[in-house]
């Protein structure tokens, strides 16, 4: 498992380029000098494997950095498609979302519900417990579960389940074995 903090950000990694470029340049110069001077073969390749090192290390860092940046790319591109489906989703499913509710509206003027009737009877389509309507609500349980018979008793269902069927079972495609 790596954590964030084990790459390198964009900024360190051009940081650690410029500094192992410039280490190779001031070893490739200094070997110069040091060949005018007439310093020894040993010296010139110790400081010229010093060099090297220092090149091979600005190429694979270069590397690491491009490839970095290409993938930084197409997640960022896979991003923006995630981002546009869902924008679509949410679109497309709100229009569905009205319209269930309107529908479950208008089903509730038909059974006459009242405005706290029509209130409570959609906390309970959402899965609200009496309890939780009743704190919701700021009144007592037992003023809850007196609304909830009335309910009941207006929509011709016996409780809470064929409540949340009526409007619900429809929704729900059947299953189909393959």
């Amino acid at each position: 498992m790596t954590s964030d903090s084990q790459y390198l950000s964009s900024k360190e990694r051009v940081i650690l380029s410029m500094i192992l470029l410039s280490i190779a340049i001031l070893i490739a110069l200094d070997i110069l000098s040091d060949a005018k001077e007439g310093a020894s073969f040993s010296h010139m390749a110790v400081e010229g494997i010093a060099g090297l090192a220092a090149v091979i290390g600005y190429g694979l860092l270069l590397g690491k950095s491009m490839q970095a940046g290409s993938v930084l790319k197409k997640t960022q591109e896979k991003l923006e498609k995630s981002r546009e489906e869902a924008a679509y989703w949410k679109a497309n499913s709100r229009l569905f979302i009205e319209g269930l509710s309107k529908a479950i509206d208008e089903q509730f003027q038909k059974w006459n519900f009242s405005p706290s009737e029509k209130e409570v009877a959609l906390l309970f389509l959402k899965g609200l417990s009496s309890k939780e309507v009743a704190e919701i609500r700021g009144v007592a349980d037992k003023t809850i579960r007196a609304q909830a018979t009335t309910i009941y008793e207006k929509s011709g269902l016996a409780g809470r389940a064929e409540l949340s069927a009526f409007f619900l079972e429809d929704l729900l495609a059947p299953h189909k074995e393959l």
